[in-house]
């Protein structure tokens, strides 16, 4: 199955606009916790979500669109769907 990571930058959002974003995209079944190989669970940078699903980039584009209308600010999206991904100084999670 696809994975897909989106990034949406509020434009002037404060945490708050943030909160209201990530519950939106949790509701559609994104998260901001991703798994290593090894086990360990780290979370994305605000503004950035994954997701799983059949479903092309453009598609989790549009979700992530609506989501972000929720915000009532201005928004940029990037969508990519991920085979690999590496990182390295986020902060761990117990639960991605």
């Amino acid at each position: 199955m696809p994975a897909y990571i989106a990034r949406i930058e509020l434009h002037s959002g404060t945490p708050e606009d943030y909160q209201t974003l990530n519950e939106a995209m949790e509701s559609l079944g994104f998260g901001r916790g991703v798994r290593s190989d090894d086990g360990t669970a780290v979370q994305l940078p605000t503004g950035q979500f994954v997701g799983n699903g059949e479903i092309s980039a453009a598609e989790v584009s549009q979700i992530a669109q609506g989501a972000a209308l929720k915000t009532k600010k201005g928004f940029a999206i990037f969508v990519s769907d991920v085979t690999t991904a590496a990182w390295f100084g986020l902060d761990p999670v117990v639960t991605p």
